[in-house]
């Protein structure tokens, strides 16, 4: 187990904070039938913010691309869940590329702007 540090505990925290707020939106506007995607998408992206606050496992700790392929894919999902193209969750996709910055190689940085990429396009083709 590599030891959390404030920057990842910061991150979780944010996380945790963000996938409440997402939650509490979509409840005021779908209901848990319509919408099961989105709180799938919040309950894991609130379990994500614990683990980074835990510490495990590793690679979340030492691999910025995880974090921004699965921020990615869980943004998809949100916004899938509320409506697709027309959800008005879509600049969430900010967030989740803003995570590209971070990431310390270009190959990486591709692989990962790649990711968002390609989950918003996914997204769009599927509604």
């Amino acid at each position: 187990m590599i030891a959390p540090t404030s920057a990842s505990l910061r991150a979780g925290m944010f996380r945790i904070a963000l996938a409440g707020m997402v939650a509490l939106l979509v409840s005021q506007g779908w209901s848990l039938p319509e919408a099961w995607p989105a709180y799938l998408a919040a309950g894991l992206a609130a379990i994500f913010g614990v683990l980074l606050i835990w510490g495990r496992p590793a690679i979340l700790m030492r691999e910025k691309l995880a974090h921004t392929a699965l921020d990615s894919v869980l943004v998809g999902v949100l916004v899938a869940g509320t409506g697709g193209e027309s959800s008005p969750f879509f600049l969430v996709y900010l967030l989740a590329a803003l995570g590209v910055a971070w990431i310390e190689t270009p190959a990486r940085a591709v692989a990962a702007a790649a990711a968002v990429v390609g989950s918003y396009l996914l997204v769009v083709v599927a509604a």
